[in-house]
């Protein structure tokens, strides 16, 4: 849903700029809290990855789920220590289903 999306989006953009910083004005907790919270987020996106019908997964994917991937790819890109395809593997697939659709194969960024 939008909420998954954003919650992730946002802490992991809070991460992506605390570590920016320079490290001795970095706060380790605080980028601890938000590694938590978009590690709660993606487990809440494989929940719901993991409940929607098989009917529906071959479905054109909805706003949400088009906001989700590109919440879970942005990490994939800049965050690749959540490693999210490795401990969800319902969401991996679901993820390679997505990601094999035009929409997303021609605007990934180049690895």
């Amino acid at each position: 849903s939008f909420q998954q999306r954003l919650a992730t989006s946002q802490a992991g953009i809070a991460m992506f700029l605390e570590r920016k910083r320079e490290s001795a004005r970095q706060d380790p907790a605080w980028i601890a809290r938000q590694q938590g919270k978009v590690e709660a987020a993606i487990a809440t996106i494989a929940s719901s990855v993991a409940a929607s019908s098989k009917a529906a997964q071959k479905a054109p994917p909805s706003l949400g789920e088009i906001a989700c991937g590109c919440a879970l790819f942005w990490l994939e890109f800049r965050l690749p220590e959540f490693r999210w395809r490795d401990t969800h593997a319902g969401l991996k697939s679901w993820a390679q289903r997505l990601e094999s659709r035009p929409s997303f194969a021609t605007t990934r960024p180049p690895a």
